[in-house]
Formats: C-alpha cells, structure tokens, sequence
C-alpha cells in the first residue's frame, strides 16, 4: 500500500512537472483586448531583473537629452506580447515646441527597446491614448495635438508586434511612390519578412527612400532583408545632404548588413537610393530595414 501511494504521488508530481514546463514552452501570441497569460519563464525573467519607474526615466531622459530633447509624457501603453511591458514616450524639443515625436517601448527587466517611433517636424503630442478602433483585437493608437487629432490604426499604417528594434530611427520616412498601398514604406519595418516596401524604378534606374533618426546614428550599421524579386544591385547613401558612399549589394534573397563610412555617425537624415536590380525587375523590394 505504501508503495502504491508513494507511486501515485511521483506521478502526480510528474504531471506537474510536465505541465508547468510545457507552458513555459509556448510561443508568444499578441496580446488582445482581453489579455493573455504569461508563462513562468517570462515572470522570472522580468523578476529577476526588475527596474523602478524612476531609473527607467533617467535611462530615457540620458537619451534624448544628448540629443537637444526632452521628455514630454513617458507612460503605460498596453504591450501587445506577452511577457513584456510597454511604454509611450512623447518628446519634444528643450523649449518644448516641435518637432517632437512618439516611441512605443517594450520592456522586459532592465532592457528597454524601442519598437514604434513616429516622428512630428510639426507637432508635439499632447496626449496618447490606446484605442480599439476596427475590433482585430490590436491596440491602435489616437494622438492629440492641440486641436489636431491623428488615428493610427494597426497593420493598416503601422504595427506594434514587430519586435525590439536595435536602432532609433523614426518610421515614419518618405520614399519613392511604391507600387500600391500593400507595399508601402511601413512594411519595411513591420518585422514581416515575406511583406516589404516597394517601388517602381524611376526613368534614371532609381528607388529611393529618405530616414529620419533625430537622436542621431549612433554605428553606421545598416541591415537590409532582400527577396526573391526586386533585388537592388548598388546603393548611394547621402547623409544630411552630403554624399557619403556607394555600395553593392548581392544578388540573393537574404540579409545583408553593411559597415557605412564612420561619417555617418550623428546623421539625422539618411537618404538610401537603390540603383537598378538584378534578373531585369521594375522595382525595388526591401523586406525590412535596420539602421543603427
């Protein structure tokens, strides 16, 4: 009897064991308007490495004050990954006035990442406000300046589930006209290896699209995912207004990360004009984009 008991007990605590470990395994999800579970993994991960409000905003604060900013709001946002916290930061210029922008930061423990950055050369937020604005169960956004009031609506102009971004630029840039609404600007930076920005080559062999980074690059690191189709052959990369270099890139679907000339340290626009393609295409298709 006593060997049947203890037998019963190892298998009860073996199916909690197996339980317990097999939701720690589970993939992350989006996170809807009705929440999600966390699994243990990611409770010890955030507890391990807790941060207080206030040493979050000197972190944010040393960041954007070395680049003449400062901050206006730095709040909760609902985090659309499990595991995870997140954040709205809205700054603006030491006098207050534009430009200014918003960044949406994720958090888990110490590490804090920037993974939406929508920047305003004429505005600075007064107020951002998570709205549920086509019932898809993603967090859109409704921003107010003053007596202006913007909607960004999910997966339509913008995504929030795109992952942490090792770079600051704003994603908001101009390009050349892409092919249709499907393949605009945005998803180059949607974190969606298979959708991608695309545009026509112009009458010169070109496609170009112009960044914004306010608080500067920081390596001269640029990271591109190809395609299949609309591989560029050559890119010219102009900084602030100056010429800086020209680069190949190969004839492959895959990432290619290329080391830029150190003078584009400090850059705050980047312009990248991609010069024909390989195999005859029309247009320029770029997966996603990194510039750090």
């Amino acid at each position: 009897m006593k060997f049947e008991k203890r037998t019963w007990l190892l298998a009860v605590v073996w199916i909690l064991v197996v339980g317990l470990s097999g939701s720690c395994g589970k993939s992350e999800e989006k996170q809807s308007r009705g929440g999600g579970t966390t699994s243990l993994s990611d409770l010890a991960r955030m507890a391990a490495g807790a941060m207080t409000l206030e040493e979050e905003i000197v972190m944010v604060n040393e960041m954007i004050e070395r680049a003449g900013f400062k901050k206006k709001l730095y709040q909760e946002f609902p985090a659309q990954r499990v595991g995870t916290k997140a954040r709205i930061l809205v700054y603006s210029r030491t006098n207050g006035k534009p430009p200014g922008g918003i960044i949406y930061l994720t958090k888990r423990g110490k590490s804090i990442t920037s993974s939406w950055h929508w920047y305003f050369d004429d505005m600075v937020p007064d107020s951002v406000v998570a709205a549920e604005l086509n019932d898809d169960g993603l967090w859109d956004m409704r921003v107010v300046a003053g007596d202006r009031v913007l909607f960004f609506i999910q997966e339509e102009s913008f995504s929030l589930t795109a992952g942490e971004r090792a770079d600051w630029i704003a994603m908001n840039g101009v390009s050349s006209p892409p092919v249709e609404e499907s393949a605009a600007l945005w998803k180059a930076f949607d974190g969606d290896t298979v959708t991608a920005w695309r545009s026509s080559l112009d009458a010169e062999g070109k496609a170009f699209l112009v960044l914004t980074s306010p608080f500067g690059i920081s390596e001269g690191i640029l990271t591109v995912r190809t395609l299949e189709d609309g591989q560029p052959k050559a890119c010219n990369l102009i900084a602030d207004g100056n010429p800086i270099q020209q680069f190949d890139l190969r004839a492959e679907a895959a990432v290619q990360m290329i080391q830029l000339d150190r003078s584009i340290v400090g850059a705050k626009e980047i312009r990248l004009e991609f010069t024909s393609t390989y195999g005859g295409a029309q247009a320029v298709q770029i997966a996603e984009i990194e510039l750090r």
